[in-house]
């Protein structure tokens, strides 16, 4: 006879009866049941960004770490923006059925990423106090 059957059953708590996912840390429960909007969220990740960024402001250590991530960063960045531009302009170029009309528009494209870099006039950021020329 199975020991199940004849062993007294005792009631369960609420807690027991529910199964708990063994990844959640303890008092996991009551975090997930918290569910913050996604401006909510940003705004706590603000704060929190200015609280740290006004406390490891002058500590050379937090100084090159973030200077070194930033760096990783903008390449990353930099490293995406080409494959993207040109994978948007072929989708946008496929997209076009009349072949005159494409025609157009890759003559335009090329005029402007050709004439682009080489402006004429200076380029000139201008602050309220004085005028500072940018590197191009």
């Amino acid at each position: 006879m199975d020991e199940r059957a004849t062993r007294p059953s005792r009631s369960r708590t609420a807690a027991e009866s529910e199964p708990r996912n063994s990844n959640s840390p303890p008092g996991g429960e009551i975090l997930a049941k918290v569910k913050a909007s996604l401006p909510l969220q940003m705004a706590i990740g603000m704060i929190a960004g200015i609280v740290v960024g006004i406390l490891a402001q002058n500590t050379p250590i937090v100084t090159d770490i973030t200077k070194f991530l930033g760096d990783i960063f903008i390449r990353l960045i930099r490293m995406v923006v080409v494959p993207l531009v040109f994978a948007t302009l072929v989708a946008g170029a496929a997209g076009i059925s009349d072949t005159a009309k494409l025609g157009r528009v890759a003559v335009k494209t090329m005029l402007y990423y050709l004439l682009t870099p080489w402006r004429p006039w200076p380029s000139v950021f201008c602050l309220p106090t004085s005028c500072i020329p940018a590197r191009v």
